[in-house]
Order: C-alpha cells, then structure tokens, then sequence
C-alpha cells in the first residue's frame, strides 16, 4: 500500500492511530511500501520562514516514523521546480537553500529508521495555476532533482516517478 491519506495537510499521526491503522492492513493481509509525506499547509517542510520550516520538518518525521513503524521503506516529498511565475521567481534561489537545509536536518533522522526521502517529479504548478504558463508547456523538476540526487547519499534519498505527472510539461 502506498499511504496518500493527509498527504496535504497539517495532521499529525498518534501513536494510537499508527497502531490502528497497522491493525487494519494485518487485518486485511496488506504491507505499507511507503507513505506520502505531508506537504502540510502551514507547516511546509521548506517553507521561507523558519518557524514554518521546522514545523514542516515535525511532520516528515511523523511520516518518517509512521513509516518505520509499519515496515515501509519510502516518505514520497514533494520539491517543486524553480518557477517562472513572476512573483514567486524571485525566491527560486532561497527555497533551494530551505529545501537542502531542511534535507540536512532529516538525513540523521531518516537513515536512523531505515526510511528514505523518495522525491517526486512535478511540474510548476505555481505557474499554471498562474495562469503564466499551460501545463503541456511548464518546465519541470527535473534539474532540481539531479542537483539533489547528486548531493545525498542514495541511502537516504531516491526518486518517486509519478507517470501521471511525467506527461505533462515539456
């Protein structure tokens, strides 16, 4: 099973509801291959502001700990490309520095378990959603991805292909 559920909001997994939820997939003869991490809402795990970031950073280790907990080896994250909407294009540079900053503070944490960080193609939905660019066109998260990929260790980080997502852009 590939856990999806709150993968875009700020929830918090208890314990008792990690517990529960491995009951459930015994139950009905299932294994957890891997958890889609939680984008979070306020708590984004590269935001721009620092306070935002660590709170971001929590709730991948709540994923991270869902994960080992269940016998999963995988926390899919969502890094967005550099976009070319125009007031957010500024910022490309920073949030590369909150993404790596925010990948240094969970290598520990996610070797420790035995989970890696498996990073997401996407495309710059920032842009289309702007308006500024259609999705047959956007740029992608491709180049953003090898930087990254190149910088860690692959015990710690790996790629999640998203077919769907792969068609789009250019």
């Amino acid at each position: 099973v590939h856990w999806c559920h709150q993968w875009r909001s700020d929830f918090l997994y208890a314990d008792s509801e990690i517990e529960q939820i491995g009951r459930w997939l015994d139950e009905y003869g299932l294994k957890l291959n891997d958890v889609h991490g939680s984008e979070g809402i306020e708590k984004f795990w590269y935001a721009p502001e620092e306070y935002a970031r660590l709170a971001g950073i929590e709730l991948v280790k709540n994923r991270i700990d869902f994960t080992a907990k269940l016998g999963g080896d995988a926390v899919v994250m969502h890094v967005y490309p550099p976009t070319v909407r125009p007031d957010l294009a500024p910022y490309n540079d920073f949030l590369f520095d909150q993404i790596r900053r925010s990948l240094d503070d969970l290598q520990s944490y996610a070797v420790e378990r035995g989970v890696r960080i498996a990073l997401e193609n996407l495309i710059d939905f920032a842009a289309t959603e702007a308006k500024v660019a259609d999705v047959t066109q956007v740029g992608d998260n491709a180049e953003l991805l090898a930087r990254l990929l190149a910088a860690y260790p692959p015990e710690f980080l790996g790629l999640c292909f998203d077919s769907g997502h792969a068609i789009l852009g250019r």
